[in-house]
């Protein structure tokens, strides 16, 4: 399998690889984090970015999220690829000069593009699983109906800014 090229936040990249963080919970993720980001972030912000992050990893088949017990945090594992993947540090690139302020733009708002684009995909696998399960057992159907119906919300909060993203590109 070809190396990917992975794009990372610097704050990631050193929670993630420099310290070795493996097995463990979104929450302790986003401390981690939080801990060694320069800029201060709100705790709300913080943890939609994590969650946007470990979602792009697992789409990417970098790490795997385990369900371990019922009642319990799911926790996140690394794969074999993510000792093999080509990180790339946001937080350094962004230092450049774009040559344009319109190229800053189409390449930030392609980022942002990619992220929700990843993020919706997740989405859309998260709720055809709770379909699925309720298919398989019925006598969850009712349990899984509310975070079924809060990833189909989700997903097509993600369709709509996927389609804005798009829209501001062409007219970028």
């Amino acid at each position: 399998m070809a190396i990917q090229k992975v794009n990372i936040q610097q704050a990631f990249y050193d929670v993630l690889i420099e310290r070795d963080f493996d097995n463990f919970t979104a929450l302790q993720l986003r401390d981690a984090v939080g801990a060694t980001s320069q800029e201060k972030r709100k705790v709300i912000e913080l943890r939609k970015l994590v969650y946007r992050t470990l979602n792009r990893l697992i789409n990417k088949g970098l790490i795997v999220k385990d369900h371990a017990c019922e009642g319990k945090k799911p926790v996140y594992l690394k794969t074999a690829s993510f000792d093999t993947a080509n990180w790339h540090i946001l937080d350094h690139i962004t230092n450049d000069t774009p040559q344009s302020i319109s190229e800053g733009t189409t390449e930030w708002l392609n980022e942002r593009l990619e992220q929700c684009e990843s993020d919706f995909i997740a989405c859309l696998s998260e709720f055809e699983t709770y379909k699925d399960l309720c298919k398989q057992a019925p006598h969850l159907n009712a349990k899984l109906q509310d975070v079924r119906s809060k990833a189909r919300e989700q997903s097509s909060r993600l369709l709509g800014e996927i389609r804005a993203l798009k829209i501001a590109m062409s007219i970028s």
